[in-house]
């Protein structure tokens, strides 16, 4: 592949003797160089950045997998295997292909450095050329080997590269011959059926280069997931699932025999039909707004010129190819660059983009992997430029830019350094987020709660509910301040305008559903109903432009945006706080050697925590995501200081209630009886609860020590607490205006006139301030990703200060009520593995029932 003037291999694997005893390991794609000279550090595969190398030097054979853990020294080994005193030295190179890209290059880096030091430790006879066919498969067995012992998993089709040409890719039934035979139905390693000169055109490689365009769209997502669909659908065989793979396996058998014609218009007929109709039907989540905006795009630009589209690997928007009339190739590929580009200007603040996008060229290599030996003026090893570490990984801004932040956004200093001296001394943390060992939690007594089926056959309340939103007495607020961290493994990507799900000819976000279902509430009781977005310094410009560029969804005059005046700062977290939140996690038993990379992995991040500085200020990475939201408990005291709430006050003036819940609760709307019960019931805040599932990590309702309230699952005395509790809290809650101002000691003259008497600002922050400290404060662990280099990233963790809002419940002197409510309402997004959940449980047909969505939405993208 290349993007740059002359063609270069996908990776090349540099290697020589050098006099000192050790291993050296260097990539120049990762900047990134270490010594390797004991056993104990080469098996460390989760420790630094050359995890890939290391594999690659074990399954390489040079020092077997069977040598972990032995008392045999490194230095013997290599000067055994050398005939004399030394080392090696073993440089890699990716070239202009991004981590993640779907393009099979981790695999075929690995396969790269198998073949380059089995011919060195003399394994491979020949030092130069080709592979033999039988070599080809040992190292790509060892290949398979190497993803299994550097953690990535990759696919055993990967290894494709290793032979030369176009060939099919299949699985193969085990013989008696084979080692699989008696244990597995299959061969580990496929059959690559190198199509022959007779069973092809002379001319199919020209045909292939010439109308296929070769991409990547820039996006870099987890595809973990997606798998793991895909194989539950596998195993559990669903009617519309298994047609779909057996529609797919005819496909492919009609795509090899276009292959062999050379009809190029007719492969991609049928790889576009087999991405629609069969990849999508499968998973539909390997499709985004992206794509698709990107695919309508080019079909309406070139018409009958465009004849289809592939995608490369799990999920779109990373590695995927068009193909195209020759004719027009040329201007396709300017042209489809120009649109991803501008595509990700738009989707950038909402999909987790890591490069920008490109279009690669490419030609057919027609060897396989290929070695040389370098000899005189030319064995030389390529430059690796000298770059201090914190150049590479921290992207270091000027003070000025952090003061910014702190003093628009409401920075606390005082309260800050207070907080991180009692992080410090161990008098608030990860454990001392709990009740004491000595708390009783209980279950609640279903005597305590109402019940939904109860509520919606009341027609006192449904008749009260009515009047209230005929009589415009209620809105709605949205809690949209956070970026959603577990969505997007950190990425800087607002979660609450990811177009996360197709809908009705269109791919919709979570904020434009809320807008829909408000509108749907609207029409049905002749009123509009008033939306607030609350916003933090991450998300609300991104959602202000969002909203801007959709016109609103119709709903401009409507449409509140509550800035936060609330910020925190992230902070390194202690070693402590890791290993306690690590050991408490509830995770997925991994295999022996996936849960020891995972274990290297938490080691160099406790040193990296060490490193930096426990406790104190994280100060990498891009500014505004060394800050935080200060957790949901600041969201609607946020409204009384930023004036917002005084506007719709002013612009509403019945307005009494207000219905809140997460960005991420996407069944959640303004039920007219729920409303009627909370209203009959006098309470200030009513909190919605729904069964929980055995999946449902956190708290939800309990007796605590006697008295019913909302317990979060980091405050509960130990992590088997929160399976006796049969409730899960949603944070859906209804919340009565005037009393909650009393609670503060406010009321709404109050709140309206401080708009035009700033002296009265100060009253309302002393009395927030005062409930505030009512409240108590947790030490949570979030994951932050750090984009750096050549389309590279890390995740690392990161400790904040939190406060929050179901907490409220603990208030003796506040009446707060709680509704047993179905799945649908109450069900949340937290990560992409819950997608599917929508489909099998039918949430996304209650979804459809509840909103009332925009028509002809692609005209505002466009």
């Amino acid at each position: 592949y290349g993007t740059d003037g002359p063609l270069l291999p996908p990776c090349e694997c540099y290697c020589r003797y050098i006099h000192e005893p050790v291993i050296r390991l260097t990539s120049v794609d990762l900047m990134a160089s270490k010594d390797i000279n004991n056993l104990e550090e080469l098996f460390n595969f989760g420790n630094d950045h050359l995890s890939l190398l290391k594999a690659g030097v074990v399954s390489s054979g040079i020092i077997p997998p069977c040598y972990e853990g032995s008392e045999i020294r490194l230095e013997d080994i290599l000067e055994r295997m050398l005939k004399k005193p030394g080392g090696i030295e073993v440089l890699t190179r990716v070239n202009n292909i991004p981590k993640g890209s779907r393009l099979a290059v981790s695999t075929t880096l690995l396969s790269t450095i198998i073949a380059r030091l089995m011919r060195f430790s003399g394994q491979i006879k020949n030092g130069t050329g080709l592979l033999k066919n039988e070599e080809r498969r040992t190292v790509a067995s060892r290949a398979i080997l190497g993803e299994w012992l550097g953690g990535s998993g990759g696919g055993w089709q990967d290894s494709g590269g290793l032979w030369p040409g176009i060939k099919v890719i299949t699985g193969r039934t085990a013989l008696p011959k084979d080692p699989e035979y008696g244990v597995s139905r299959g061969c580990l390693l496929p059959e690559h059926n190198l199509l022959s000169i007779e069973e092809i055109p002379k001319d199919l490689e020209d045909r292939l280069i010439n109308s296929i365009v070769l991409v990547h769209g820039g996006i870099s997502q987890d595809v973990g997931p997606v798998l793991e669909m895909v194989t539950e659908k596998y195993l559990l065989k669903y009617r519309k699932e298994w047609e779909a793979r057996l529609k797919g396996i005819r496909l492919f058998d009609l795509i090899v025999d276009s292959l062999k014609k050379g009809d190029m218009k007719e492969l991609g007929r049928l790889t576009t039909e087999d991405w629609e109709d069969s990849i999508q039907k499968i998973i539909p989540w390997v499709n985004n707004s992206f794509t698709e905006s990107l695919l309508h795009r080019m079909k309406e630009e070139f018409g009958d010129d465009y004849w289809g589209f592939m995608m490369l690997g799990g999920m779109s928007g990373g590695g995927m190819a068009f193909i195209v009339n020759p004719s027009k190739k040329d201007k396709f590929k300017v042209r489809v660059v120009e649109i991803m580009r501008e595509l990700k200007d738009r989707y950038e603040s909402s999909l987790p983009f890591i490069i920008d996008p490109v279009a690669y060229d490419f030609e057919f290599n027609h060897n396989g992997i290929v070695a040389s030996l370098l000899k005189g003026p030319d064995a030389r090893m390529p430059d690796l430029q000298p770059v201090s570490h914190n150049k590479i990984f921290f992207d270091k801004i000027n003070a000025t830019s952090e003061d910014t932040i702190r003093e628009r956004f409401g920075f606390d200093i005082i309260s800050h350094e207070y907080m991180k001296a009692m992080l410090k001394s161990g008098e608030i943390g990860i454990e001392k987020n709990r009740l004491p060992l000595t708390s009783t939690v209980d279950d609640v007594n279903v005597k305590e709660i109402n019940f939904h089926k109860d509520i919606v056959t009341n027609t006192e309340f449904v008749e009260a509910g009515d009047n209230a939103l005929h009589n415009n007495e209620v809105a709605v607020v949205t809690l949209a301040g956070g970026m959603g961290s577990r969505w997007t493994q950190g990425a800087e990507a607002v979660k609450s305008i990811s177009p996360f799900i197709y809908i009705n000819g269109s791919h919709r976000s979570f904020l434009e559903i809320h807008l829909a279902k408000s509108r749907k509430t609207g029409q049905l009781h002749g009123h509009r109903v008033p939306h607030v977005f609350t916003t933090s310094y991450l998300t609300h410009d991104a959602i202000l432009s969002y909203l801007r560029r959709f016109k609103h969804f119709g709903h401009e005059s409507h449409i509140y945006l509550s800035p936060a005046k609330t910020i925190g700062h992230r902070i390194y977290p202690m070693e402590r706080d890791l290993r306690f939140c690590w050991n408490e996690q509830l995770r997925q038993k991994h295999d022996e050697n996936v849960q020891k990379v995972q274990d290297n992995a938490q080691s160099a991040l406790i040193e990296w925590a060490k490193l930096m500085g426990e406790g104190e200020d994280y100060l990498e990475n891009r500014v505004t995501l060394r800050f935080n939201p200060p957790g949901h408990w600041y969201e609607v005291p946020n409204m009384l200081k930023n004036g917002v709430l005084a506007k719709m006050l002013n612009d509403n003036p019945g307005l009494k209630y207000l219905f809140c819940h997460n960005v991420d609760t996407i069944g959640a709307f303004i039920e007219p009886a729920l409303l009627g019960a909370h209203i009959a019931d006098q309470s200030c805040l009513t909190f919605e609860v729904t069964p929980r599932r055995v999946d449902d990590e956190g708290g939800g309702l309990a007796m605590i020590d006697g008295r019913v309230r909302l317990i979060e699952g980091l405050a509960l005395p130990s992590k088997e607490d929160e399976f006796r509790l049969s409730f899960y809290s949603s944070m859906t809650n209804w919340i009565t205006i005037d009393t909650l101002l009393e609670l503060f000691n406010l009321d709404r003259d109050i709140i309206m006139d401080a708009v035009e008497r700033p002296e009265l600002g100060d009253r309302i922050l002393k009395a927030i301030n005062a409930v505030e400290r009512r409240i108590p404060t947790y030490v949570t662990i979030k994951n932050v990703k750090h984009i750096w280099g050549s389309g590279q990233e890390d995740v690392y963790p990161v400790a904040q200060f939190e406060k929050l809002w179901g907490d409220m419940t603990g208030l003796k002197d506040l009446k707060t009520g709680y509704f047993a409510v179905p799945r649908f309402r109450g069900q949340q997004l937290k990560e992409p593995s819950q997608l599917d959940i929508l489909v099998t449980d039918g949430s996304f047909d209650y979804i459809e029932g509840i909103a009332l969505f925009q028509p002809h939405i692609r005209e505002y993208y466009e």
